[in-house]
């Protein structure tokens, strides 16, 4: 899997899975604070007609607690619909370590250098 770094922020394309089997390209950013598996806009997650799973407290980097929803979702990785928990965070979509946990994640920071997630 392969991306690319756009102003310091190593970037992934992931295909999310919405009604009818269709999949929409959804660029993350590759987070390696966020312990989680995917965040996304509550208008995101409205538009994939995500399910609905938990409230959850979370802590945000600098230490602060606070409440969110959190929703099922089914995105390709590696080749394989997998079901993910997604995060309702009003911040630009993020990819953490839970989805990276067992993978190789190599970054080139450099504008338009290269992002390669590969299996361990």
């Amino acid at each position: 899997m392969t991306g690319k770094v756009i102003q310091l922020e190593a970037l992934l394309n992931i295909a999310c899975s919405v009604e009818g089997g269709k999949r929409i390209a959804i660029e993350f950013v590759v987070d390696t604070g966020f312990e989680g598996g995917l965040t996304l806009p509550q208008q995101a997650i409205d538009a994939l007609k995500l399910p609905f799973y938990e409230t959850i407290k979370t802590t945000l980097a600098n230490g602060q607690f606070f409440m969110t929803s959190s929703y099922v979702g089914t995105i390709l990785w590696f080749g394989s619909e997998i079901q993910v928990v997604v995060l309702a965070m009003e911040s630009r979509p993020l990819l953490g370590t839970s989805l990276l946990a067992g993978n190789r994640l190599g970054v080139e920071f450099q504008e338009n250098g290269l992002v390669v997630v590969s299996s361990l």
